[in-house]
């Protein structure tokens, strides 16, 4: 695993596979972190045997080297049976020190791959198998340069449990501090441009004068690489007057309450990969309005658990906001029915499906 704080929904499904492991097979399972960071103690604390070996930056061929000839003593050391990379750029280091070590690798694709960088290095490397995270992003990889591996797609899974107690621990005044006639639109999501919050932002403009009432709750942090994107929302909040009305709230490690206190959820994006929070708001029959473009395709189906919209299109998204906040039976029916099918993307049954997976990889 290259990262050791969790960040986004890849490293979000790994901690969900490893509580959900049954204990006796917990002692089969070995982990290595590229980085030290907190997800290292908790992967302990779970009763996980993990060691820590630095990559360093791929820039540096002398560490990267260095990282690949230690990962190929602990594969042996550990007498592993399959080396899994839970991200490409894993499969950077682990990849060549299975093959060194004559132990058979699979690696996961979390995203939509595009034709050069890590996915295309990983691509080239030797592997059994590729783990998608929808059929969209199995078929993006389908069409890298160089492919080797099918792709087999495996949904992330929610916590459904944890997901179920959120709705019952969130107090009914708790609504974000704000009045309580509210009607709160939310979206979880990094402030990344693909992430679509100005293309909310424009929505909201225009539903505002009808529905003064509402209210835009952003839940998420900035991200490293676009420092500008948080800046640009400011000012578009500003330029667009809805001032007191759009809620910045950052980065919250308390996600299922946030979307328990959502009258309705929208997720924006331009290509989303899956969108494991569009099902954490299914499993709190919250009504979901999703741009129908990758994941959201495979989650939802228009109209009858939620509504996909175009991507990119504010007027489009406006019309199906104002169709869920007027109609209170819409928003009870789709909710309804987004629960029930969320049930099916459960922990257990990832479980048994990424073992199934890498138990073909390692004969």
């Amino acid at each position: 695993m290259p990262l050791a704080e969790q960040r986004g929904g890849a490293e979000l499904a790994l901690l969900h596979f490893l509580a959900g492991l049954p204990r006796p097979r917990r002692a089969t399972v070995q982990l290595c972190f590229l980085e030290d960071g907190p997800l290292v103690s908790w992967v302990a604390d779970a009763g996980y045997a993990v060691s820590v070996i630095p990559s360093g930056r791929l820039r540096q061929p002398l560490d990267a080297f260095r990282c690949i000839g230690r990962l190929r003593r602990w594969i042996r050391d550990g007498r592993c049976e399959v080396v899994l990379s839970w991200m490409a750029k894993a499969h950077l280091y682990a990849g060549p020190a299975a093959s060194l070590a004559g132990v058979p690798s699979a690696w996961w694709q979390h995203g939509l791959p595009v034709s050069g960088g890590v996915d295309l290095l990983a691509t080239l490397l030797p592997a059994r198998t590729v783990l998608a995270c929808s059929d969209a992003a199995a078929s993006a990889q389908r069409r890298v340069w160089g492919n080797r591996a099918a792709p087999v797609t495996v949904h992330p899974p929610v916590d459904l449990d944890l997901l179920h107690h959120a709705a019952l621990e969130v107090p009914a005044q708790d609504r974000f501090g704000l009045p309580s006639q509210a009607f709160v639109i939310g979206i979880v999501a990094r402030l990344q441009r693909w992430k679509g919050i100005h293309v909310l932002l424009d929505a909201l403009a225009v539903l505002l004068p009808q529905h003064p009432t509402l209210h835009c709750v952003v839940v998420g942090g900035e991200h490293r690489l676009e420092p500008d994107c948080a800046p640009a929302l400011q000012r578009q909040v500003d330029a667009l007057s809805l001032a007191g009305h759009v809620h910045f709230l950052g980065h919250r490690t308390d996600v299922p309450q946030c979307l328990a206190m959502m009258d309705i959820v929208v997720s924006a994006s331009l290509g989303e990969p899956f969108g494991m929070v569009i099902v954490e708001a299914m499993a709190l029959a919250r009504p979901v309005v999703a741009t129908q473009l990758a994941g959201p395709l495979e989650i939802i189906t228009s109209g009858v658990n939620g509504i996909l919209v175009p991507p990119e299109d504010a007027q489009a998204l406006a019309r199906a906001l104002a169709r869920l906040v007027g109609d209170p039976g819409l928003r009870d029916r789709l909710g309804n029915a987004a629960k029930q099918h969320a049930d099916s993307f459960g922990i257990p049954r990832f479980v048994e499906q990424v073992s199934a997976v890498l138990a073909e990889a390692a004969t």
